[in-house]
């Protein structure tokens, strides 16, 4: 709140007293109209923080609504016209599809963006709730009665479909929620009382599941990878790193496709498998992308998963097995290397 306060005494005076008030923490900070500031268009700000950037652009859009009407009325024109004159176009945004055009309020938007940081979240949740079930499994001893009916590798992959279904489960129910929503006369309901909720596009609900399932597999894939060889937690944190870095940077590059859904950026990360689920989810949601790169973000999320997922699964086979000391990398290259039918000789001391 703004409080006007004349001079007192001096203008250094009244300065110094407002500092004190300001260090005191009477006050935020207080500004300095003088007649040769005004002349230049310039207004002495003095606060203990000089940063707050949005707070400064506040205080001078709201002091260049005040003076315009004086600089009118200073040249014999009307008060009103300077309220008229500062009046900002509003701009109404609309999406070209190949289905049509649709008007874009901005409710979508922050839709996409709830869903964005879902599908963030969830990588790091079930990733490391795979890595946490391996290394527990392993632990326990309980992975030596179940491969004794199922193939490790078979034992990985259900694994991994099984902590899926787990997050599928949990996106159906918000899915639900979100088409109930999107039906045009609960949409516009809501839309027109305070509640304001968003109809969200089946398309987004969509992408949003199609790009958490390839998202998923790969990451779980990852996860699987790194826990098969380590006997802790603490181990295996070392490697955990990589992944998080990974999806971390999906997110780091959101005000990049914000701002430019068609850019070089936008498109390289968006087609590189680690940062795709992220990416082209988000693009999907705020521009039209062509066919081309989504289908190709799919093709590379697949034959990354595939590979990844063959690799842990050499290790897995092998690693679920060993106990003892932290097994170094020349091992498990030769556990990657080892045909079934032939001992991996991983050089691992079997616990008794």
């Amino acid at each position: 709140m703004l409080e006007p306060r004349a001079v007192q005494g001096s203008l250094e005076q009244t300065k110094e007293a407002l500092r004190q008030d300001v260090l005191a923490k009477k006050i935020n900070g207080y500004l300095v109209f003088s007649p040769e500031l005004l002349d230049k268009n310039e207004v002495e700000y003095y606060s203990t923080a000089v940063s707050e950037f949005e707070a400064m652009n506040m205080l001078e859009r709201a002091m260049t609504r005040i003076r315009m009407p004086e600089k009118i009325v200073a040249r014999g024109l009307s008060a009103d016209l300077g309220g008229e004159l500062y009046k900002q176009v509003d701009l109404k945004p609309f999406k070209v599809t190949q289905s049509g055009v649709t008007e874009e309020k901005g409710a979508g938007i922050i839709a996409a963006l709830i869903f964005f940081l879902l599908m963030y979240a969830t990588f790091f949740m079930y990733g490391a709730q795979v890595m946490r079930g391996v290394l527990e499994e392993k632990n326990s001893r309980i992975v030596e009665v179940v491969i004794a009916s199922v193939r490790p590798t078979e034992l990985m992959v259900g694994k991994m479909i099984g902590i899926g279904l787990v997050g599928l489960t949990q996106y159906a129910v918000w899915a639900v929620v979100a088409m109930n929503l999107s039906l045009p006369g609960i949409a516009g309901a809501l839309a027109s009382s305070s509640i304001g909720a968003p109809r969200i596009p089946i398309s987004m609900l969509g992408y949003f599941v199609l790009y958490f399932i390839l998202g998923y597999f790969l990451y779980a894939s990852v996860y699987m990878t790194i826990a098969a060889p380590f006997n802790t937690d603490q181990e295996a944190q070392q490697l955990a790193m990589v992944p998080m870095v990974l999806i971390i940077g999906g997110v780091a590059i959101y005000p990049a496709v914000m701002s430019n859904p068609s850019g070089g950026i936008a498109v390289f990360f968006s087609l590189f498998p680690f940062t795709a689920s992220l990416t082209m989810f988000l693009r999907t949601a705020v521009a039209e992308v062509p066919a081309w790169q989504i289908l190709l973000s799919i093709v590379s999320l697949v034959l990354s998963t595939a590979a990844i997922s063959w690799l842990a699964g050499r290790i897995y086979r092998v690693g679920i097995l060993m106990y003892g000391k932290k097994p170094t990398i020349p091992e498990i290259v030769r556990w990657v290397r080892y045909k079934p039918g032939r001992a991996p000789q991983p050089a691992l001391p079997q616990a008794k």
